[in-house]
């Protein structure tokens, strides 16, 4: 996955139907120098298998190959 800042829908949405959005926090961090970094934590549920062959890894494929295009 490129480095990207996911709000916690996008993020879900880009790991597609097999995955189901539970929970999600921010997080405040200030490094050593004093600087703020923010964080968010998601937590998700794998809803589908993403067997080879199927149609669920098919779509999969087909979403990373659209990610590696678009990131060009």
């Amino acid at each position: 996955m490129p480095i990207v800042r996911y709000e916690p829908e996008h993020l879900a949405a880009t790991l597609g139907d097999g995955f189901r959005l539970i929970d999600s926090r921010r997080y405040l961090h200030h490094t050593p120098a004093g600087v703020p970094q923010q964080f968010q934590y998601s937590t998700l549920e794998r809803v589908a298998a993403t067997y080879p062959g199927t149609d669920a890894a098919r779509l999969a494929q087909e979403r990373l190959a659209r990610m590696d295009v678009e990131r060009r």
